[in-house]
């Protein structure tokens, strides 16, 4: 995902066990300070990454159903306070939810069969690895398993781990226990099951979860959790059995197992994250337009991804974040036929246009067009030079055109 630029994703997983700790002491021992902290928790990572919304959701189901099989639960408080934590949250959030609400109803009706079947989940035997991520098969980025001989090998002895820690927490921590198996179990049916997509036919905001191996961040965070408590059993036998020595050993063996099943952490990830500056054309057209025009300018080539000489890499469309004055580039992911995210009718004329022999760019209200010298744009300066465009700048890796005037 941090190859993908799903970095607030990633920072939504990084909260979630300060979550899952506030709702387990709200559990534990309901009172006021344990639900208004659980409130901020859930603030938090909403705030960062609303995909949360359904993951914190199961564990808190979860949880609470854990909860109340314990006879010791003060059921009414825990219902009460859990009550006001929901309430605080969503007052919390309600600065950004009300005015998404609109547009966020749109977006995910358009989300349909074929989205959920492009960025379907893995096989199972992939999830319990913590794979099955819908980009791999791309052969975008190196996966640990490519890089490391044996890495089959650290899983198994990851998943030994687990199961220990289960083990253990049965006897220290059953209800806690129970509730993180619970919710790794429950995780992996959503991502590799049809549900989420059943689902969608009648709660269109589950739609939102095209992508269900986000779920898959419950199974990472009970391999954590269950695992550390299988670490400290297994010291703690270690030291009992054997000796000290032999612990210490394995103190740093085991500390050692994370960053060995993720060497591609490493080094800007192995080197395949470096940064990069944009050429010297995109700063100087930058300047140029500003002084021409404040009106739209159509990006070319008409792509929303594609591989950018300057970065050496297929990367999101980078010019409607560069270019000071507005831009319009392409929103078409063109990936396994899917309709783009947002839905934009300018954008959808354009496409249609860009269809045609000689496109009719006065009629859709553009005046300018900048063409990046990248991957087909040849095709587009075809398409241009059979129009009425006039070259008005040319620079050596953009081109600039102003539509429906003379030279």
């Amino acid at each position: 995902r941090f190859m993908t630029g799903q970095w607030l994703v990633l920072l939504g997983y990084a909260l979630l066990p300060f979550f899952v700790r506030a709702l387990f002491r709200l559990l534990e021992a309901p009172s006021l300070k344990t639900s208004l902290w659980l409130a901020v928790w859930m603030f938090l990572v909403v705030s960062v990454s609303l995909h949360h919304v359904g993951i914190m959701a199961v564990v808190g189901l979860v949880a609470l159903v854990a909860a109340f099989t314990d006879a010791r639960r003060g059921r009414q408080d825990i219902a009460r306070f859990g009550a006001l934590s929901l309430v605080v949250a969503l007052g919390l959030n309600l600065y950004w939810l009300l005015p998404m609400l609109s547009s966020l109803n749109t977006t995910v009706q358009r989300f349909d069969a074929s989205h959920f079947a492009a960025f379907a989940t893995g096989p199972l035997s992939e999830v319990i690895r913590l794979q099955g991520f819908w980009a791999e098969p791309l052969k975008l980025f190196v996966l640990p398993k490519e890089q490391l001989a044996g890495w089959g090998v650290l899983m198994v002895g990851l998943w030994a781990l687990v199961l220990f820690g289960i083990r253990t927490g049965w006897h220290m921590l059953r209800w806690q226990t129970v509730a993180i198996s619970a919710g790794m179990a429950v995780a992996i049916i959503l991502a590799t099951t049809p549900l989420l997509q059943w689902a969608s036919s009648f709660l269109p905001f589950v739609g939102g979860y095209r992508e269900p191996h986000k779920f898959i961040n419950l199974v990472a965070l009970g391999y954590a959790l269950c695992g550390g408590l299988g670490v400290m059993a297994l010291l703690s036998w270690l030291a009992k059995k054997y000796n000290g020595t032999l612990a210490s050993t394995a103190i740093i063996l085991l500390l050692l197992l994370p960053i060995a099943l993720t060497p591609t952490m490493l080094w800007g990830f192995s080197g395949q994250l470096t940064p990069r500056s944009y050429p010297s054309d995109w700063t100087a057209m930058n300047k140029y337009l500003e002084r021409r025009t404040q009106d739209a300018v159509l990006f070319l080539p008409w792509h929303q991804y594609m591989n950018f000489g300057f970065v050496g890499r297929i990367i999101a469309n980078p010019a409607e974040k560069f270019f000071s004055v507005p831009i319009i580039a392409g929103n078409n992911p063109e990936f396994r036929n899917i309709s783009p995210t947002v839905p934009d009718d300018t954008k959808e004329h354009i496409s249609e246009a860009l269809q045609s022999r000689n496109p009719d760019f006065k009629k859709l209200g553009i005046r300018y067009v900048l063409v990046a010298k990248e991957y087909d744009y040849k095709k587009y300066t075809s398409i241009l030079e059979r129009s009425d465009a006039i070259k008005r700048h040319e620079m050596k890796s953009l081109i600039l055109y102003e539509v429906g005037r003379k030279p």
